[in-house]
């Protein structure tokens, strides 16, 4: 009796759909899935199939009201901290926008206000409090290894993955790697212990990122070589030296309110854009193609006349400048266009003043040129027969007041790292510093004492490499994969 009762009442009921994920749910009409709510069409529940605690860290606290009157009135004082705020934003616009993961990672010396500017960012979406002073915050840090970030990512798909401290990434030996893969929004392919496949993680977000020292030094510390690919994924935005609130006397006693503040009031913005942007567009294809017409105007007036490479970067920008627009629209943010970009163009500036190469080739020009002149005594002249050292990247030939650098495979390799061959050599072509005597090969034939009587092959490098290179001269070379 009571099956046939319960049989009954559950056909009564209306099916509810699972939802494993946070975020856009899957098809084309606008359906966003928050932990205690669904918006827009379809209905459904939050029920994921892992351990995760989005449900919470992704919760609300306060009204709307409240968050604009304590976060983002002394916001509007900071361009930073605006650029932050809108950033936070774009995580929700980033399928509608049918664009890849990215981010930015402030370095500058601490106290300066840069966990501020995450826990900003992190308030629109869930608890604001600062990283490690509570087991509910919505901002994280570094300190994970590269298989949690990959689960932290997915936790964090269509909103903003703030990640505080990038010093303490306990895989730093692997951070290039890491920062790719996060930008990349897919996980590695991997075995359970019964020797299944697993699922594969996916995720769309925006990474906000914080440390000490930028992303491309602290590679550098480790050996390793920031890729043009890598620098066009996660923007190193150098910290002012003067914080977020630059001329202030009161500057820390902002922040410290700030921080509070955060802490105090959150959730609610995120809700908010989300609705707006549902009743703005209904669907994803009606959103990207308004997207996608601003965008274009914005990189226009940010990079006009730019590499493809600086245009690819200024399209992220832009995007921010986008989600701030849709913001004001919404009602959530109180401020002029005009406001959201001056804020775009300060990060914007930041950016190209540390701008790093982003060409691999050019980037291997470099890095031949360092290596030569930091490891000499690998190059003995190529007319010595003795006194050798253990081991040589290469050897020296002179001729007249001409000099050669031959470099062996693994020479060539030692001293481009991990940035592209094909591109390097490329490059090496296309500014005339690589010698080649056969149109068919890319090493050129050479006697070396020591090897005896036969010519062997080697990369020829001119001489004229050291003497630097003008950015402006060398041609960029067009389809290079750079990663």
């Amino acid at each position: 009796a009571y099956l046939d009762a319960a049989r009954a009442n559950a056909a009564k009921r209306k099916w509810v759909t699972a939802q494993p994920r946070l975020g856009w749910a899957d098809g084309d009409p606008m359906a966003y899935i928050f932990p205690e709510v669904v918006l827009g069409a379809g209905d459904g529940v939050f029920q994921p199939e892992r351990a995760n605690r989005m449900a919470d860290c992704c919760t609300v606290k306060g009204t709307l009201l409240d968050w604009q009157r304590t976060v983002t009135d002394l916001v509007y004082e900071s361009d930073l901290a605006l650029f932050a705020l809108c950033s936070s934003f774009v995580g929700a616009i980033i399928r509608s926008a049918g664009t890849d993961s990215f981010g930015f990672n402030f370095a500058g010396v601490t106290s300066r206000g840069k966990t501020a500017a995450l826990q900003i960012a992190a308030s629109v979406w869930g608890n604001g409090a600062e990283p490690g002073s509570d087991s509910r915050a919505f901002c994280r840090r570094w300190t994970a290894t590269a298989n949690a970030l990959e689960a932290i990512a997915e936790e964090h798909s269509d909103m903003v993955l703030c990640l505080d401290e990038i010093g303490s990434f306990r895989h730093a030996e692997k951070l290039g790697r890491s920062v790719y893969n996060l930008a990349g929004g897919r996980g590695a392919e991997r075995l359970n212990s019964s020797g299944q496949r697993r699922a594969v993680r996916e995720w769309r977000t925006v990474i906000l990122s914080s440390g000490e020292i930028s992303i491309r030094e602290l590679m550098s510390q480790r050996g390793q070589h920031q890729r043009g690919g890598q620098a066009l994924r996660v923007f190193d935005i150098p910290f002012p030296q003067d914080g977020l609130f630059p001329g202030r006397a009161d500057a820390a006693a902002i922040v410290r309110k700030l921080k509070q503040a955060a802490s105090e009031y959150y959730g609610t913005a995120g809700r908010r854009f989300v609705e707006s942007c549902i009743e703005r567009f209904s669907t994803h294809t009606e959103a990207r193609e308004w997207i996608r017409t601003r965008r274009l105007s914005l990189v226009a007036d940010l990079a006009p006349d730019a590499t493809p490479e600086i245009a690819r970067a200024a399209d992220r920008f832009a995007l921010v400048h986008v989600a701030g627009e849709l913001a004001i629209e919404a009602g959530i943010l109180q401020c002029s266009i005009e406001r959201i970009h001056a804020a775009t163009r300060s990060a914007w500036a930041l950016w190209r003043a540390g701008l790093p190469e982003v060409d691999d080739g050019k980037r291997a020009i470099g890095a031949i040129a360092d290596f030569i002149k930091s490891h000499p005594g690998q190059f003995p002249p190529s007319t010595d027969e003795i006194k050798l050292p253990y081991t040589v990247a290469g050897y020296l030939k002179v001729e007249g007041h001409k000099s050669t650098y031959l470099l062996t495979e693994e020479g060539f390799a030692s001293a481009i790292g991990d940035i592209s061959k094909t591109a390097a050599i490329a490059a090496l072509e296309a500014a005339n510093f690589l010698f080649n005597d056969d149109p068919k090969r890319k090493m050129s034939k050479h006697p070396v004492a020591v090897l005896g009587q036969d010519r062997y092959r080697f990369y020829a490098i001119r001489g004229s490499i050291l003497a630097g290179i003008d950015k402006n001269t060398v041609p960029d070379v067009p389809n290079v994969p750079d990663f």
